[in-house]
């Protein structure tokens, strides 16, 4: 009742909150202790937020994206036979920042923020 919509009103209030923290630029530790708030959805806005300004979409990471972007979507390698969609790529600065964001979004639950456990939100 009252008190499981006010709980999902205050963490819901929380994730937005840490969403907008990490808009800037945060350490690493920080980046870490956000993540009980977020899921993958509410990451992804995060990494799209920042690309439209264009910073890098890794939220620890303080580089702009470069002012000219490749309009390529694919590419092609042939030393691995594939097609790769840059889509994604774009959204940071390196290879680095793109594989270390995907890690972390790896391990965020998909578990609505208001159905999670009291012990794993700090």
């Amino acid at each position: 009742g009252q008190a499981v919509r006010k709980r999902r009103a205050g963490r819901e209030k929380r994730t937005l909150q840490v969403q907008e923290e990490l808009l800037e630029t945060v350490t690493t530790e920080t980046l870490w202790t956000k993540i009980p708030f977020l899921t993958p959805a509410h990451y992804d806005d995060v990494v799209t937020e920042r690309t439209i300004e264009r910073r890098c979409g890794y939220p620890a990471c303080a580089h702009q994206l470069p002012a000219e972007r490749s309009e390529r979507r694919y590419h092609i390698s042939l030393a691995d036979a594939r097609v790769y969609d840059l889509t994604e790529r774009k959204q940071y600065c390196s290879d680095a920042c793109l594989q270390d964001s995907l890690w972390l979004r790896g391990h965020l639950s998909s578990i609505p923020i208001h159905l999670r456990d009291e012990s794993v939100l700090p």
